[in-house]
């Protein structure tokens, strides 16, 4: 299954049932860059809609915990909270997050994908194998390694 959702409108609870069918491979277009990056505001300040999407969509709310500093204080008295995630950081969480899901078949890096000139990631196409057996998703995991080296088919 190739699932490219549009922004985050896919749940983590659509990807733990495609898990839990055993069935099926899965490439996920995450996007980092576009959307969960954005939306981790540095200054800590998130409105609580943005908060329950990216909660919904990264399958819990432990990522505040990941990717923000504990609060302090400044000289001011006022509390502050600053991100500390990279973009890096954020497709690590997303590669855990399918491994605690769909379990050892699912690629350890998975293939960022850079947007224009700037290269910066853009976009985590992620691979996760549903099927628990090891025949059968070491083989996926050997087709999805050789897609993610060499992505233009060399």
């Amino acid at each position: 299954m190739f699932l490219d959702p549009f922004g985050m409108q896919v749940q983590w609870a659509t990807l733990e049932q495609i898990a839990a069918s055993q069935k099926v491979d899965l490439w996920l277009l995450v996007p980092t860059g576009q959307a969960l990056i954005r939306l981790l505001a540095r200054h800590g300040k998130i409105s609580s809609g943005w908060e329950r999407a990216l909660s919904d969509f990264l399958g819990g709310d432990d990522w505040r915990d990941r990717f923000y500093a504990q609060p302090s204080q400044d000289l001011f008295g006022t509390l502050r909270q600053e991100r500390q995630a990279t973009l890096q950081d954020v497709s690590r969480f997303v590669i855990e997050r399918l491994k605690a899901t769909f379990g050892p078949g699912t690629h350890p890096t998975g293939l960022s994908l850079a947007r224009g000139g700037s290269g910066a990631e853009a976009y985590l196409l992620a691979f996760a194998c549903a099927n628990r057996n090891p025949a059968a998703y070491n083989l996926a995991l050997k087709f999805a390694d050789h897609m993610i080296r060499h992505p233009r088919g060399a």
